[in-house]
């Protein structure tokens, strides 16, 4: 009775921007109907906020903004939309300030997460305007250094440019000493080097005998 006296005097006007109701959980196209009763309602009625959240996205409303200080509903909303099951188009909650950050970057922050999920945001309150002068390039020629081989590299044989041992084997013709007082054997085959390896071929495809795989172990061994 209390609440319904001091909201007595509330006189509702028509509102330009569309009021969806937690009190039904749907859109109220007048809101001169939000009058004492309907925020008595308010108050003692169930919450609908679920309901409104997916009335919200069957209305088309996808990117959802939490106006306020300090993103409270964000998760939930968001969780509600995700459970969602009759769209298919992806949706995105956000909020505008946070706690300790009520600045205009984190306000802009906010509104480039909205930009990045395709919602169209108007930068032209917050940006400088273009001036089409052109930017200035760098006064020094842009250095470039090429990061391949320049040279034709020597034989295949040829392992202690790269630090490794040379052998006498055809195939193995490198060795590296582990710490662990290990071998390790390495080599390149082709038929450009071994053209004998077109000899031995399965569907058109070069491969190793079986002797050959023989003789690389009685080597490392």
């Amino acid at each position: 009775d209390r609440l319904l006296h001091d909201l007595r005097n509330i006189t509702p006007h028509t509102g330009h921007t569309p009021f969806y109701s937690t009190v039904t959980g749907t859109l109220i196209e007048d809101t001169t109907t939000l009058d004492t009763n309907y925020w008595y309602q308010n108050l003692r009625q169930t919450v609908r906020f679920t309901d409104t959240a997916h009335t919200l996205i069957t209305d088309g409303h996808h990117h959802l903004i939490e106006t306020s200080t300090h993103p409270v509903l964000t998760t939930s909303i968001q969780d509600i939309l995700d459970t969602t099951t009759h769209h298919n188009t992806p949706t995105l909650t956000t909020g505008t300030l946070r706690r300790q950050k009520g600045n205009w970057t984190q306000f802009l922050t906010s509104a480039a997460h909205l930009h990045t999920h395709a919602t169209t945001i108007n930068w032209t309150h917050h940006t400088t305007p273009a001036t089409n002068q052109p930017v200035n390039l760098p006064t020094y020629p842009f250095q470039h250094q090429h990061y391949w081989l320049t040279h034709t590299p020597g034989s295949a044989g040829d392992a202690s440019a790269f630090g490794l041992n040379t052998t006498q084997h055809p195939f193995l013709t490198a060795t590296l000493e582990l710490p662990d007082n290990t071998h390790v054997f390495t080599g390149t085959l082709s038929t450009q080097t071994h053209p004998w390896l077109t000899d031995h071929a399965i569907t058109d495809t070069p491969l190793l005998p079986g002797t050959a795989f023989v003789d690389l172990a009685l080597h490392t061994g």
